[in-house]
């Protein structure tokens, strides 16, 4: 086969200039801690780790509603008994929709009306 004119060079020499500092010292750390703590690292491949898995199919204990849970509940019927429904009043500074227009964790940021500036004008 020819070569193209415009091809990418193949077959050049690329120098050795051995095994990174970096492996080398992290090859040495990890066999100095090895020798300190006289136990080795082992890696497990995937095809063992599948085989190690817990199984997923077991039964989870329900242990009912917590206790926390069943105190809230309980006074705020006792307070609803004696002071009627608890209605929250519309108020813009009272978030109880979850649906907003804003990203949550940018609230610090106004909001802007589209073309709310002018742009494209002439100068």
């Amino acid at each position: 086969p020819k070569a193209k004119k415009n091809a990418p060079p193949v077959d050049y020499f690329v120098p050795n200039f051995g095994v990174d500092k970096d492996i080398v010292n992290t090859q040495k750390h990890i066999a100095d801690t090895e020798n300190r703590l006289g136990h080795k690292l082992s890696y497990v491949s995937k095809k063992e780790a599948k085989k190690a898995e817990h199984p997923v199919d077991y039964g989870v204990a329900n242990f009912g509603v917590d206790q926390d849970i069943k105190d809230s509940l309980n006074n705020l019927r006792t307070q609803e008994n004696k002071h009627g429904n608890w209605d929250l009043p519309e108020d813009e500074n009272l978030q109880v929709e979850s649906n907003l227009d804003r990203e949550p964790l940018l609230s610090w940021r106004p909001k802007t009306k589209k073309n709310a500036h002018p742009v494209d004008y002439f100068v």
